[in-house]
């Protein structure tokens, strides 16, 4: 074939696939591998053209290729072949002008390999094969050019998908942390009682809020959900329209939880809520705490100068009937409730040990005589001073009810 016939043919090629992809902000790995199997097409005058792919897309995971079971192009083996992973492996163009039938069948005379790799895998392979005659030079070096350009293409569109997911992600993020901030706002004030709540970011997860359940009573929630990003916004939503629903009703903190993790067990995307409500009631002088999940949460007595730490059992959402544990704690002058998320607890310090809930308990036994915002940023502050450096974190929430 004519040297000129031979570049005109790829450069159809060439348009056929940038017309496939053309104009679109990420490109699937099937999306690309169609571009490759049409614009091939225009390249040579073949009896066969055969596709080979990784076993993954190859826009996503890792290569391993798979062969076409009894491929009419005449495709010998298998991938378990020696041969033909050996020739996957290489990356490299291959051209065959005389068949000895060991890799594809010998009812083909000549054949090319046209491979598609990005950081030394190849994804994509196309087999080109004739009957009669063989594959000029100029073919040749035609071909060598396509699969350069499929190559070059691969890893742009890899980058490219990469800072798109990576836009789309902060963006999710951006309007999860608003749906945050915007449940979190707003707060209850009730005459005798010293509320504050402090938070610093992390992934988007915790939520903090208060509502007012009487003329003089108080509903606390200190949340941590456990979703996907998508799921968690729509999660926000629901606990803090869930939990405003509820805080109107006579029913206890114990029973409040029981109820969300019901319906939490009914949606249909996977979301975990780890919980603590604290109901006041100061007609009855007692504060009612009830929790599930890994959440943390302490009474400080200012009578006996001591603190006590609460467990609870597993997350809303994941058991049905699961058991929702519930305590009574005084509410005396001076006395002091916390509740945090894991952010706090599951806090790596530099000498390797978690921050841990004793930890908490004994900043508020220091403390006790701060202020309730004061107190609240203190222990944020010391879980900051002391966490190991460089390390992905959880959100922190704390909040602090003092009985004035």
């Amino acid at each position: 074939m004519k040297q000129h016939i031979a570049y005109e043919r790829a450069l159809r090629a060439l348009r056929e696939f940038d017309r496939q992809i053309a104009g679109a902000v990420t490109v699937s790995g099937n999306a690309f591998t169609e571009a490759v199997r049409l614009s091939i097409q225009h390249f040579a005058d073949a009896d066969s053209v055969t596709l080979l792919s990784a076993r993954s897309a190859p826009l996503d995971g890792s290569a391993g290729f798979s062969l076409p079971a009894g491929d009419p192009a005449g495709i010998v083996g298998s991938e378990t072949s020696p041969l033909w992973k050996d020739l996957f492996a290489s990356g490299r163009f291959r051209a065959c002008a005389k068949n000895d039938g060991e890799l594809v069948s010998r009812k083909y005379r000549s054949w090319l390999y046209i491979p598609v790799s990005a950081k030394k895998e190849t994804w994509i392979a196309a087999v080109v094969a004739r009957r009669d005659g063989k594959f000029s030079e100029a073919e040749q070096k035609a071909a060598e050019i396509l699969a350069a350009h499929y190559s070059q293409s691969l890893r742009n569109i890899r980058a490219r998908n990469r800072k798109t997911s990576r836009i789309a992600e902060e963006a999710r993020h951006a309007m999860l942390l608003h749906t945050q901030a915007s449940a979190t706002r707003r707060r209850a004030e009730i005459p005798g009682l010293a509320l504050a709540m402090d938070y610093s970011a992390g992934t988007g997860s915790d939520l903090g809020k208060t509502w007012k359940t009487g003329l003089n009573s108080l509903l606390i929630c200190t949340c941590d959900l456990t979703a996907s990003d998508a799921e968690r916004q729509a999660g926000m939503i629901y606990l803090d329209t869930w939990l405003s629903v509820l805080s109107r009703t006579t029913m206890d903190a114990k029973a409040m939880i029981k109820r969300i993790n019901s319906d939490m067990l009914e949606r249909p995307e996977e979301c975990y809520a780890s919980l603590a409500l604290v109901k006041h009631a100061p007609e009855q002088s007692v504060l009612e705490i009830a929790g599930c999940g890994n959440i943390g949460a302490i009474h400080f007595s200012h009578e006996n100068m001591d603190a006590k730490i609460f467990d609870f059992g597993p997350a809303a959402g994941i058991q049905e009937n699961a058991e929702i544990l519930s305590y009574q704690v005084p509410a005396g002058s001076g006395d002091i409730v916390c509740a945090f998320t894991d952010g706090i607890t599951g806090t790596r310090k530099r000498n390797g040990d978690l921050f841990g809930a004793e930890e908490t308990a004994e900043i508020i036994r220091k403390h006790y005589y701060l202020s309730a915002p004061d107190l609240a940023a203190k222990i944020l502050a010391a879980v900051e001073e002391k966490e190991e450096k460089g390390v992905n974190r959880d959100d922190r929430t704390v909040h602090v009810l003092k009985i004035e």
